[in-house]
């Protein structure tokens, strides 16, 4: 096992849950921006077919969509922010997924074993070393 697989393992996690901050934040997102929609919607529709123009009723529409407005810009941000996490997650895996590969190299140059040098050991025989497990006797019949 290599050193290198368990900081891996945890910015693989990292990476799994800065992707589902990303989805949530995306969903949330979507929900301001129907919020906003029915928020300015709504305020647009009560100033146009109101008896008043300028009444408060419409002021406070108004206000309400301004601060869904403010609100889906935040959440905006959020899911940008959370993108941005995503992808410093996968540049930390992709530089020690780099840094790992260039170990490897370098292990494997200085262990090739088309480069190692050989020696020649002779090994004698000797009567001790041997043992004898199985006598068979076979023949063929032709």
């Amino acid at each position: 096992m290599s050193r290198t697989a368990p900081k891996l393992a945890a910015l693989d996690e990292r990476k799994r849950r800065a992707e589902q901050a990303v989805d949530r934040e995306k969903g949330q997102a979507q929900q301001q921006t129907l919020q906003t929609a029915v928020s300015v919607g709504t305020a647009l529709l009560g100033a146009f077919l109101g008896r008043k123009t300028l009444s408060m009723a419409t002021l406070n529409r108004a206000a309400t969509a301004a601060r869904a407005a403010g609100r889906y810009r935040k959440e905006a941000g959020d899911v940008e922010r959370a993108g941005e996490t995503v992808e410093a997650v996968q540049k930390q895996i992709d530089n020690l997924n780099a840094a790992f590969k260039e170990d490897v190299g370098r292990l494997q140059s200085k262990v090739d074993a088309a480069t190692e040098p050989l020696e020649t050991v002779t090994v004698r025989p000797k009567k001790t070393n041997i043992t004898v497990r199985l006598v068979a006797l076979g023949w063929n019949k032709l």
